[in-house]
């Protein structure tokens, strides 16, 4: 909706396109976990083609956040404090 100054501001996206200039092995970080197991982290090589996050419940629980990162780390364990994320 656009607001006071000719900018805009998004309340809710549903979907997004995003570009990144190549760089040597990506991966996806995702968020899942269960009960008492809360936000683990998985690490994805990621690849080309159609990456979907969703929950068949159709909300976001203990067991799945609808969270993705982008990171060029090496070491998942360093994930937190070196490298690029986006």
């Amino acid at each position: 909706r656009r607001s006071v100054g000719g900018s805009v501001k998004i309340d809710r996206l549903m979907s997004a396109t995003v570009d990144f200039h190549p760089f040597p092995h990506p991966k996806m970080v995702t968020l899942s976990g269960s009960w008492a197991n809360e936000r683990r982290m998985r690490i994805h090589p990621l690849e080309q083609g159609k990456v979907s996050i969703d929950s068949l419940r159709g909300t976001s629980s203990h067991q799945h956040n609808p969270f993705c990162a982008i990171t060029t780390s090496a070491e998942a364990d360093n994930l937190e404090t070196t490298g690029d994320v986006w």
